[in-house]
């Protein structure tokens, strides 16, 4: 079984906060959101914004 390592999406690095709170679970979909994004490769090909 292979065993993932959490670390912070370069996407998020050095950004401002996304505003989710920690217990809706918002902050864990951007995670994910960008995650795929880096895995896909695009990284810089791609617009998310959040209302």
């Amino acid at each position: 079984m292979a065993i993932k390592k959490f670390e912070i999406p370069e996407l998020l690095k050095d950004k401002p906060s996304h505003g989710a709170c920690q217990g809706c679970g918002h902050g864990i979909c951007w995670r994910i959101i960008y995650e795929v994004v880096e895995e896909l490769g695009y990284k810089n090909k791609h617009v998310i914004f959040h209302d």
